[in-house]
């Protein structure tokens, strides 16, 4: 029998919750198995079941999102969190990504959008859509820029190939497909260019890829 995806969802206007369940509960292999109005409504979840993913919102009543998470990152640190918010700016979407977030989406993300994000980080990635990718690679370009020391570290041709599609999010079998490799090369290669830049997340393979001129955004 395959394990279904269980998610639990902390948003307090009932008419977003209502939506993004109705979302969920079109994939068999999602379970959603609580909701929450507030933060401490959603820490009072946890203490019975925990879940693989959280949906949460940042604006709450009683207790933030914000405030939540911080205390689910010690108490619960294997559960994974998609942050869905109105709050759209780099500073404030690079904060939570390096505080430990698994993905990020505004609130007006079509239904695909959000199956693809939970898909991705129960598959241990990143999610972040296209306007985020952009807002949040903008905010590491300019933090770099204020920088001067730049890493050397020597990358064969394959691994920058395989560095560059990384940083379009590929997964390693559409990686293998387009290089004509096997996804067990891809993975070697991929704990490769881990171990040589020092960056364990793709979060960090991005940033080093922009510091290091490896990719550009326009």
């Amino acid at each position: 029998m395959e394990t279904k995806t269980t998610i639990m969802i902390a948003e307090d206007h009932k008419l977003i919750l209502g939506g993004l369940i109705r979302i969920l509960n079109e994939r068999e292999d999602f379970e959603v198995i609580g909701e929450a109005v507030n933060g401490r409504e959603l820490l009072e979840l946890l203490k019975t079941k925990q879940p693989h993913i959280i949906l949460l919102d940042l604006e709450m009543p009683v207790m933030s999102g914000g405030e939540a998470y911080e205390e689910i990152k010690i108490l619960y640190p294997e559960i994974k969190t998609i942050i869905i918010s109105t709050h759209y700016t780099d500073s404030y979407i690079s904060e939570y990504f390096l505080k430990g977030v698994n993905g990020y989406l505004p609130k007006n993300s079509d239904p695909e959008q959000l199956c693809e994000a939970i898909d991705a980080v129960i598959a241990d990635q990143y999610y972040f859509n296209q306007g985020v990718s952009k807002l949040l690679l903008s905010k590491m370009i300019e933090d770099y820029k204020q920088k001067k020391n730049t890493q050397k570290t020597e990358l064969t041709e394959t691994e920058l190939s395989i560095l560059k599609m990384l940083c379009e999010e590929k997964t390693s079998k559409k990686i293998a497909e387009e290089l004509n490799l096997t996804p067990y090369v891809v993975d070697h290669q991929r704990r490769s260019i881990q171990s040589k830049t020092q960056q364990n997340t793709t979060v960090g393979l991005v940033k080093f890829a922009i510091k290091n001129g490896i990719i550009r955004i326009d």
